[in-house]
Order: structure tokens, then sequence, then C-alpha cells
């Protein structure tokens, strides 16, 4: 039964989006996942949640979307994989990841900076993702929780993020790629949060299993496939 709800929350939504476009730097080895965010991301502890997978988390306090792209070729690389704070990181070098789980989008909505800046940032990340060789994976941001209706100290203006934040979720299903519908599973839900936008544990939970869907679906490596074959056909061919 949980299978089958969560495979509900598995949103491929190519209609009418574009394929990202692929360089040819795609020989790099690659394996394991790395998750990208921000607090988020940082405060799962990813070990507990997904036993025996080794899940690396790169979620560091308050970033946006521009600062995780800025850090995201770090990441491809596996030259600098960072998670923590902006004043206090632990780094690693590891192997390049094969798969990019991207949640990202909240400290813009707080920030008060524009949406369509996060879904072009967002944007970016998966075009760089496929281009490196990399596949990446979108989440979509929930709602603030209506437990907080009225605010919480560290988001006094938690409601007004809403109407943004479902556009941002809007530019995120354009994306021809696997994603999480982080937005739909807390949809109908209160109380799933410390203070309208941090997890509580059953929230992280819920997380857990509509993340676990995605990335253990058959249908991913066929996706991802055809994405690379689809992108590599429509690069420019040169002629001698």
């Amino acid at each position: 039964m949980k299978a089958s709800i969560f495979a509900l929350l598995l949103v491929l939504a190519g209609c009418g989006g574009k394929t990202p476009t692929i360089s040819t730097d795609t020989a790099t080895a690659r394996s394991g996942t790395v998750f990208l965010g921000d607090s988020i991301t940082n405060r799962w502890d990813l070990n507990a949640y997904f036993p025996g997978k080794n899940y690396l988390d790169a979620g560091i306090e308050g970033q946006r979307t521009d600062e995780m792209l800025a850090r995201l070729p770090e990441i491809l690389s596996g030259s600098n994989v960072c998670q923590g704070s902006a004043t206090s990181q632990t780094c690693q070098t590891v192997t390049p990841p094969n798969i990019v789980v991207i949640y990202a989008g909240w400290n813009n909505l707080i920030q008060g900076r524009d949406p369509q800046q996060a879904i072009s940032d967002i944007q970016s990340m998966v075009q760089l993702c496929i281009a490196r060789g990399a596949h990446p994976i979108v989440a979509t941001i929930y709602h603030f929780d209506p437990s907080f209706s009225a605010g919480s100290p560290a988001f006094p203006d938690g409601n007004s993020l809403d109407g943004p934040a479902d556009l941002i979720d809007q530019g995120i299903r354009q994306m021809n790629v696997p994603i999480v519908d982080l937005e739909q599973v807390f949809l109908t839900q209160s109380g799933y949060t410390q203070d309208g936008v941090h997890p509580i544990p059953a929230g992280y939970a819920q997380m857990r299993d509509a993340y676990d869907v995605v990335l253990t679906a058959p249908i991913q490596k066929s996706l991802f496939r055809r994405l690379t074959a689809s992108a590599t056909a429509a690069q420019p061919q040169s002629h001698d």
C-alpha cells in the first residue's frame, strides 16, 4: 500500500518542458548519491533514515539556490562536498556522485528573492548535472506548516511564503527529470515541522519514504538513459 501511494509522488513532469542540453563531459566514473540543500538537508541524519545507503549530505544552513549552484561543480567533481553552516563546515573529497538530489528554494523565499530566479537556478543545476554525466532528482517545496498559522519565532511571516513556493513548484514540475513532490506529501497535513519549516522526525520519515520510491524505482535508469540520449541528439553536429 505504501509503495502504491508514494509511487504517485514520483512526478515525471516532462510535458511541455525542455530537455536539458548536455556536453560531452560524461566520461568520469561516478557512484553514490549526494543530497544538495540548505538547513533542512543539513539537519537530516541521512545515515539513520537510509541505513546502509551511504548517502552524502551536502546541506548548508541558509543557502539560496544561487549559492548551491555556485558550489555544484565541486560537488560533481567530488573534490569538495561540504555540510554545515555558513561559518563552520565539514568538507570531504569523494568519488564523483552518480545521483544528485536537489532540494532548494526555501531561503530564496525567506529572503524575499524572485521565485523565477530560483527556478532558473534549479534548472541550471539540472543542466549542469546532466552535462557532467550525473543524474539529478529535484524535490518540490512543501507549504509552511499550518500548525504555525500565526507564524513562528523563527519565521513570523511564514504563511506568506506559500504563494511564491507554489510558483517555484510549478517551475520544478516543468523540468524533464524525476521529481519528488514533497508539496503533495504534506499538502493536507499539519504538525510535521518544529517551526513551520524544519521537519520533526516524523516529517523526515515521510520525506524518506517519498525519496526512497524515486531513488529505487526501476523507471529511474530508463528515464535517465532517455534524457541523456535525447540531450545528446539535440547537440549541434560538427561537419568537417
